[in-house]
């Protein structure tokens, strides 16, 4: 199969899906509280594609839809320092599964910024593995 480079600008939607993550410096003092620092990805498993169709009077309809990409895509990567307590709060969760613990893990994740294109964004998870 023969490649061709596209020049054409053009911007798809993205979802972010997943965040993988690991300790790059163990816990440490900052300031009088405890930290560690923490290299993460944040991948795209989906985007979102305009779909048309015809509704039940014949009319051209057009949805979004979340489309799987082959692999995931990194969407972004950073290190960052956070609240030791916060790792061992992850930690935690990983071995109990807690709904009450993601809670305060979530909580906890608001206080993340981004910059840029994602000043926005509000990193929220649903499970850690």
């Amino acid at each position: 199969m023969i490649t061709a480079n596209i020049s054409t600008v053009y911007t798809v939607p993205v979802i972010p899906t997943l965040m993988r993550y690991g300790m790059t410096k163990p816990m440490y003092e900052n300031d009088g509280i405890l930290v560690c620092d923490i290299s993460y990805q944040i991948l795209a498993t989906k985007y979102q594609k305009q779909v048309s169709g015809l509704d039940e009077e014949g009319n051209t309809t057009t949805e979004t839809v979340a489309i799987d990409f082959a692999t995931p895509v990194l969407f972004h990567e950073e290190t960052k320092t956070i609240p030791y307590q916060l790792y061992l709060l992850i930690e935690q969760y990983r071995l109990t599964k807690s709904v009450e613990l993601l809670e305060q893990i979530n909580g906890a994740l608001t206080q993340f910024t981004f910059q840029g294109s994602l000043s926005e964004f509000v990193l929220q998870v649903d499970s850690i593995q």
